[in-house]
């Protein structure tokens, strides 16, 4: 229902954020700015202030709003502000342990996302941002650009704790204790095995009646079916050999070179750039302004401010330069303002990132090009072969097959016309289940027991390589053979059936035997084996090819209980008859435990707010209940 909602709701976007500017206008017109910054509660060491709980109650108020008219409902009842602080503490603890979980998220992907997020009048046509709209845009929720984009990273890097704790838990030392005892523990089993083919051997030793075997096959004779029988001939048409053979003329050439010279043969555009980047600080935003109104009145100084203000040391002595780049070495919005600059020396505007500010200057421009017809007339006869030649050949195949229902006799003829090739021949017997990646047997194996066709009939098949022509020249329909010619295989499945059915009662009793205190021994079993005493590790080692049962021999902690077990080949009655404690647990690795580990078959019912509840327990929360009260 949830996801559901979110993906109705993205078309309410707009909606949504006019109702939350409308509720944030009304609260920082009668909030004092002072009051704004004061810490509300401390969470880890970190704040959150009434700013931002208000902006939280804002949030949570304008969605019950949207939500609401979205169902067609009147608004819930108003917001319980204990509720929304909770929540923020709790989103807080979360961003927080997903930096020691080591979420790191770039920054082309948190523009990526941010952009993917805002209302689409922000958007301009050619798909950049509208910065002078997106500054007003946060500017009306009491946030700055950056303040915004601090927020949103949040938000995705609790949705990457979210999806990571269904693959990790938070494993209390309680856990990880019963857990090392778990799997450090020595156990000794005894197996009993009741083979099949032993109870199968003695059947088949008894008198068994053909009227016993008739009506077995009777029942089953489905199973018995043999699979119908086509006899097809066909001739493989290769592309590559089909377009050897055709030309083309200039015109033609020329033609597709000016209807896709743009689409095909020209070289996108490129820039080279240089960067003032000055750190974000309570002055920096003032500096960089000062210094963007310096150089767009001096661009020749770009390079002085660029060794005075640069990210490194490095950076600085080449004067800023980036020079040219590609697609994923800046972030996104840096590179589109840089794409927008076309003349060496043209400065741009502010720009605001994570880290601080960035202006650009323009120090070289490669315009696109336009490759001549003469350097790429090959690739065109190419294309052309491609495209043409195989619609033709496609074409031409489509008319002999739709011709050969009217004259069947022209067939070969109209096949020496396309290709040199000679019909080939092939019996092949219908499959359920056929992999089309197995060359042309199997894939005649499908079609040519498609429905609709009889003897006689031609179609054709292909694939990106070739088309295949085929006609099928003589069918062989499914039939159920008789009683005497299958009596040895109805024999054996019938020995096989009975034989499973026997073990099954065997393995039964003996189990019920053991739990009232019998010997494995006194069983009467194929055979039995005794295990030394076995971790965990050394148990799934050793019956490596027995997970199943493996997995459930771990359950069994008292001589008085035992397992049955079976698979393809036989029955299992399994007794542990001895253990022993392991390894003491290590008291060292306590300190050592993560906070995330692999989850294990026993904790997968570990929930989301269980996971919370731990880290809110173990977390330093400290209320202002000064502001709080007021």
């Amino acid at each position: 229902m949830n996801k559901f909602l979110r993906q109705e709701l993205k078309s309410w976007n707009f909606l949504l954020w006019i109702v939350f500017i409308a509720i944030g206008a009304s609260y920082f017109s009668r909030v004092p700015k002072g009051a704004r910054e004061t810490a509300i509660v401390t969470v880890n060491g970190s704040e959150i202030t009434a700013h931002d709980f208000q902006r939280g109650m804002m949030q949570e108020q304008a969605m019950r709003n949207i939500i609401a008219q979205y169902l067609g409902r009147k608004p819930e009842a108003p917001l319980n502000q204990e509720v929304v602080l909770k929540k923020m503490i709790q989103k807080e603890i979360l961003v927080q342990e997903a930096h020691i979980a080591g979420a790191r998220l770039n920054d082309e992907f948190v523009s990526s996302e941010i952009m993917n997020s805002l209302p689409a009048y922000l958007i301009q046509q050619d798909g950049s941002i509208n910065l002078v709209a997106y500054a007003e845009y946060t500017r009306s929720q009491g946030l700055s650009i950056a303040e915004f984009e601090k927020m949103q990273e949040q938000t995705l890097l609790q949705s990457f704790l979210y999806n990571a704790l269904y693959a990790s838990v938070v494993k209390p030392d309680w856990l990880t204790r019963a857990d090392w005892a778990k799997r450090h523990a020595k156990k000794k089993y005894v197996i009993g095995t009741f083979l099949y083919k032993d109870a199968q051997k003695e059947i088949e030793k008894e008198t068994i009646s053909d009227d016993q075997l008739k009506a077995f096959f009777q029942a089953h004779q489905e199973s018995y079916r043999a699979a119908e029988e086509r006899s097809v001939r066909y001739v493989e048409i290769s592309f590559d050999d089909y377009t050897k053979k055709l030309q083309f003329s200039d015109e033609e050439i020329e033609a597709f070179y000016e209807k896709y010279k743009n689409k095909f043969f020209s070289k996108s555009p490129d820039v080279s750039v240089r960067e003032i980047f000055i750190a974000k600080d309570e002055t920096a935003q003032n500096r960089a302004a000062e210094i963007l109104a310096l150089v767009k009145a001096e661009p020749g100084r770009f390079v002085e401010f660029a060794q005075q203000h640069a990210r490194t040391a490095e950076k600085g002595k080449k004067g800023g330069l980036i020079g040219f780049f590609k697609k994923g070495d800046l972030p996104e919005n840096i590179r589109r303002i840089a794409f927008r600059l076309k003349e060496k020396g043209d400065v741009s505007e502010l720009i605001e990132t994570k880290e601080g500010f960035v202006i650009l200057q323009l120090e070289d421009r490669i315009e696109a090009v336009v490759q001549p017809l003469s350097e790429v007339s090959g690739e065109i006869v190419s294309r052309l072969k491609k495209e043409q030649g195989n619609r033709q050949l496609s074409a031409q195949v489509r008319n002999i097959v739709r011709a050969s229902k009217n004259d069947p006799a022209s067939l070969d003829e109209m096949v020496k016309g396309l290709t040199a090739e000679s019909w080939k021949e092939i019996d092949l017997t219908q499959k359920k289940n056929v992999d089309q990646k197995q060359g042309i047997e199997a894939r005649l194996s499908g079609a040519a027991f498609a429905k609709g066709l009889r003897e006689g009939s031609v179609n054709s098949l292909q694939d990106k390589d070739s088309i295949v022509l085929f006609q099928v020249k003589k069918i062989n329909p499914s039939t159920v053979p008789s009683f005497n010619k299958v009596r040895d295989q109805v024999l054996a499945a019938y020995s096989a059936q009975e034989a499973r059915k026997r073990v099954q009662v065997l393995a039964r009793q003996a189990h019920q035997q053991v739990l009232e205190g019998a010997s494995m021994k006194e069983l009467d079993a194929s055979s039995y084996r005794e295990t030394g005493l076995l971790t965990e590790k050394d148990l799934k080692k050793e019956l490596k090819s027995h997970k199943d049962i493996s997995e459930k021999m771990l359950l069994l902690d008292s001589k008085k209980q035992a397992l049955r077990h079976h698979d393809e080949k036989a029955y299992y009655v399994v007794q542990m008859i001895e253990s022993q404690e392991g390894e003491v647990y290590p008291e060292a690795s306590t300190e050592k435990t993560k906070a995330f580990a692999l989850a294990y078959e026993g904790l997968k019912e570990m929930t989301l707010e269980a996971f919370i509840a731990y880290l809110e327990k173990n977390a330093t929360i400290v209320y202002n209940t000064k502001v709080l009260q007021s």
